[in-house]
């Protein structure tokens, strides 16, 4: 349902639903939440058209990770469900705001949950209580276009919320365009050159159709007529562009889009450029995640972000980081670094209130990921962290941007998938740039007859020399010592640095199951 208003100043320009205290106007109502993935709308490539009759094509729910009709189960794992929109608007004021109401008749709530809105990239998030029943969004001015507008809903934590309405308020100049049911394509000079068949290095248009339907387009670039079929939702095309001209897409309706676009010198994207290492980050195994592994490499450094669980690990879900240890094989785990500023921590804390230990926020839109590399910013610590990894060995690379007492804390007991525990541990500062240790693990809970007993041997090395290397067990800590023996249980050490906001640490650390000299 669309309200549009041309008689006040500022009006509600668009609406999904009525503010009335009901979901009826919804797909799924009342009760058939529990098809939600059955008809489509779990799928990432659906799309809801703003103007379309809700009834039919939006859910009056919306799952979080938890949301066991949408996949969210403890053997399952969490699910992960983006709603998508596309709203097409015409006369809209550029220096002024706008505002989206979200109006919700009931909250399947858990601690942290929140609501993230994504409109055409830009990111805004509200917190959610048990008692909310109204989220209200500024979009800022220049965050909608005239035009088609991407937006987006995902909850972080929590099982679910149910709508009552959606509404675009703003200038009443400002109205809803209707999009009819042709593809939407957007043309773009790819920023980067693709690799045709025979080695040939060319330039390319990119090519974005969001389809209602599955159908077939038709690409005129460089002289050039190419056939395409679409899937419903979200499509990319990669046409090759020579040299600067005008491309043209139509389908048998007529031209959907028609541009100049430019060539550029870009870098070539070769077959691994399109791995998408995200892919199965969410509900998946402690074996599965974003890490810059070799394949077969002993050495499995990644992010870890959640607490004791079936199926923890990395979690996409979890826009905070616990730290980055080096073995994610079933039953084993092993030796997390994390580097820090300001007041000293030694509890990693935990997903759900990461200011209780030395865990960090993370800003998802630095996240990256490609063959071998992982990157991203931690914001607590206002530090980048970035890894890669040979079969034997991880390198890792922290700039600290700000210095208030830095250091990398090197825990070697810390939440993973399966129950378990440090027995023994020992660790000799070598030099002031170099430590080597051994960690007795003991891992059991896996449902098999047994334990897992291991002992991980390593040798860090720095690039920076460091002031001091320090020891906790539990409460008890050590400061600036040469050698630890004998822990067990929590314990860990923590590397103390002299540095200026700005300078780059630089870890190499090699493992083994066998002997520090392996």
């Amino acid at each position: 349902m669309i309200t549009t208003i041309l008689t006040a100043a500022i009006a509600i320009i668009a609406s999904i639903g009525t503010i009335d205290g009901s979901g009826s106007e919804f797909a799924l109502y009342p009760d058939r939440q529990t098809s939600f993935v059955r008809e489509g709308f779990a799928d990432a490539r659906f799309f809801y058209y703003v103007g379309d009759n809700p009834v039919s094509s939006f859910p009056f729910v919306l799952p979080g990770p938890s949301a066991p009709f949408a996949g969210g189960t403890k053997w399952a794992g969490l699910t992960l469900v983006r709603s998508k929109l596309v709203l097409s608007l015409e006369k809209v004021r550029k220096k002024e705001p706008y505002i989206l109401d979200i109006y919700l008749t009931e909250v399947d709530w858990e601690e942290g949950m929140r609501l993230q809105l994504t409109v055409n990239g830009a990111e805004m998030v509200q917190s959610i209580s048990t008692d909310t029943r109204r989220l209200s969004y500024k979009l800022e001015p220049g965050v909608l276009k005239d035009g088609v507008n991407l937006l987006e809903l995902r909850l972080f934590d929590g099982t679910a919320i149910y709508y009552d309405a959606i509404t675009l308020s703003g200038d009443a100049r400002t109205n809803v365009a209707k999009t009819g049911d042709n593809p939407i394509v957007t043309l773009s000079t790819a920023p980067y050159k693709i690799e045709l068949p025979g080695g040939i290095v060319s330039n390319a248009v990119l090519v974005r159709a969001i389809s209602k339907d599955e159908g077939r387009i038709t690409v005129i670039a460089d002289g050039e007529t190419t056939r395409h079929d679409l899937r419903c939702g979200e499509n990319l095309l990669e046409i090759p562009l020579r040299q600067k001209g005008v491309v043209t897409v139509k389908n048998e309706t007529g031209i959907l889009a028609k541009a100049t676009v430019s060539v550029q010198d870009a870098p070539v994207k070769k077959s691994i450029d399109y791995v998408d290492l995200m892919m199965g980050s969410s509900g998946s195994r402690w074996m599965i995640g974003p890490g810059p592994w070799m394949p077969f490499g002993m050495v499995k450094i990644m992010p870890d972000n959640e607490d004791y669980h079936w199926k923890s690990g990395y979690e996409d879900n979890v826009d905070n980081i616990m730290g980055f240890s080096h073995i994610h094989e079933w039953t084993m785990a092993g030796l997390l670094t994390m580097p820090a500023n300001g007041r000293l921590l030694l509890q990693p804390g935990t997903e759900k209130d990461p200011d209780s230990g030395y865990r960090s926020r993370m800003d998802k839109h630095t996240e990256t990921t490609r063959i071998g590399y992982y990157g991203v910013e931690l914001t607590d610590y206002n530090i980048k962290a970035e890894l890669t990894a040979t079969t034997r060995a991880s390198l890792q690379r922290y700039t600290f941007h700000e210095a208030d007492n830095p250091r990398i804390l090197v825990d070697f007991l810390f939440p993973a998938e399966y129950p378990w525990t440090v027995t023994e541990a020992r660790v000799s500062k070598v030099s002031g740039n170099r430590l080597e240790g051994a960690v007795k693990t003991r891992s059991w809970g896996s449902g098999y007859h047994g334990n897992q007993v291991y002992t991980l041997h390593f040798v860090m090395e720095s690039d920076h020399p460091f002031k001091a290397m320090n020891a906790w067990e539990g409460d008890r800590i050590m400061k600036d010592v040469d050698k630890v023996d004998g822990l067990s249980e929590d314990c860990g050490v923590w590397l103390d640095y002299d540095l200026s906001p700005g300078d780059r640490v630089m870890l190499r650390t090699g493992i083994s199951l066998v002997s520090v000299e392996n």
